[in-house]
């Protein structure tokens, strides 16, 4: 008897193999921009802070002020080179879109708010207010495109059961630096004298 595989008749019907939600080429270029930010910005301020008060987009003193922005960019190294060189798929790299929303929207907050504190005749200066003004929309319609390239269910790539204990740590951290870094936005001169260095 005639299989129901080899029958042509019955070819149609056979279900095609379900594939994964992959990270789109496109999102996966567009993350080349905060991991180079990222880059050079940890590696000047944290590996040169003392020349941050001269060669960057606003005078930053005293030295331990660049070394410790250098190295908040510095784990956005970390992120970034993750998503870049070892995410296959969009579930991998989606937790990390809103803090990339969160951080352009609110660098270019601040650039705003503080203006006058900017050297708006070094070119670096509008190369920095150029990049955060892009990150925010950049995020929001990468998002929605990849979002559009839905896995048929029942198909859910399974979580690497290695990275619960990074994801809860993560999150117990994350909440306290983000909340302080929200009151230190909203008013930075109440922390400021109780900070363990000047800034």
């Amino acid at each position: 008897m005639e299989s129901r595989r080899q029958n042509p008749k019955y070819l149609d019907k056979v279900p095609e193999p379900v594939q994964p939600e992959l990270l789109l080429p496109e999102v996966r270029r567009w993350v080349w921009l905060p991991f180079l930010l990222a880059c050079a910005n940890g590696l000047f301020l944290y590996g040169t802070p003392w020349l941050a008060e001269t060669l960057y987009a606003w005078s930053i003193k005293p030295p331990i002020n660049a070394a410790f922005m250098g190295a908040g960019y510095l784990t956005g190294v970390v992120a970034s080179a993750l998503a870049l060189f070892a995410a296959r798929y969009w579930r991998s790299v989606r937790i990390l879109m809103w803090p990339f929303f969160g951080l352009g929207a609110g660098l270019l907050g601040a650039t705003l708010l503080h203006s006058d504190k900017f050297s708006w005749l070094y070119p670096l200066t509008w190369a920095w207010t150029l990049v955060y003004f892009i990150l925010p929309p950049g995020v929001i319609l990468l998002w929605r495109r990849q979002e559009r390239v839905v896995s048929p269910p029942p198909f859910v790539p399974a979580d690497d059961g290695r990275l619960g204990f990074v994801r809860g740590l993560a999150g117990v951290l994350g909440v306290p630096v983000v909340a302080g870094a929200v009151a230190l936005f909203i008013s930075p001169q109440t922390f400021a004298e109780n900070w363990p260095w000047p800034i």
